[in-house]
C-alpha cells in the first residue's frame, strides 16, 4: 500500500500539482519595506526592523507553495549589487521590486 501512496504523490509533484515552490528576489531601495513586507508575509505581523546589511535567505510557506525568498536588502554599491543582483537573480522565477 505505501508504493501506490508513494507512487500517487510522486506523480502529483512531478506534474506541479503538489507541494509547489518558488524562488523570490527581493529588490529596491533603501527603507522601501522589503524586509518588512517579507515578515509580513511569514508572521502576518508588522515589526519594525533595522536596515538589511547582508542578502539573507528565508522561507514561507504559504498553502501548498513553499517560497524561498532572497532580500538583497538596498545596497548602495552599485558594483556589488550588480554582482548580487547577477547571483540571486538566475536561479529566481520571480522578483518584487519595492520602490
Amino acid at each position: 500500500m505505501s508504493f501506490l501512496y508513494k507512487w500517487f504523490w510522486n506523480t502529483l509533484s512531478s506534474l506541479g500539482l503538489y507541494n509547489k515552490s518558488c524562488n523570490i528576489v527581493f529588490l529596491g531601495l533603501d527603507n522601501a519595506g522589503k524586509t518588512t513586507l517579507l515578515h509580513m508575509l511569514r508572521d502576518n505581523q508588522l515589526v519594525q526592523h533595522i536596515p538589511t546589511q547582508k542578502p539573507t535567505m528565508e522561507e514561507l510557506s504559504m498553502g501548498n507553495i513553499t517560497f524561498k525568498t532572497f532580500d538583497l536588502g538596498g545596497h548602495a554599491i552599485g558594483t556589488i549589487h550588480r554582482f548580487l543582483v547577477d547571483t540571486y537573480f538566475t536561479p529566481s522565477q520571480s522578483a518584487a521590486h519595492l520602490a
